[in-house]
């Protein structure tokens, strides 16, 4: 699953990227980004930013073999984070 949530302008941020562990490392989860970012662009968002805990290296990996950017470390509810972020680009 996954989703994307408005932010200011032509930002949204991309929530809740999850496969089940049963169905993980089979191309779901890149599948699902790879929809999202299509989604946000038809959306007319032109960047998307997202974080995620240091102790998901799965996410990390994932997220950064999809062009993602790291933009700075953090907390989010007292958990380390590192935020991401992506411009999106218009085919043609």
């Amino acid at each position: 699953m996954g989703a994307l949530r408005p932010g200011e302008g032509e930002v949204a941020e991309l929530k809740r990227m999850r496969v089940h562990p049963e169905l993980q490392r089979r191309g779901y989860g890149r599948a699902i980004l790879r929809r999202l970012e299509e989604r946000a662009a038809q959306l007319g968002y032109r960047r998307l930013v997202l974080d995620t805990t240091e102790r998901q290296v799965a996410a990390l990996r994932l997220y950064r073999s999809a062009g993602f950017i790291e933009t700075g470390r953090g907390e989010v509810l007292g958990f380390p984070c590192l935020f991401f972020a992506k411009d999106l680009v218009e085919d043609g």
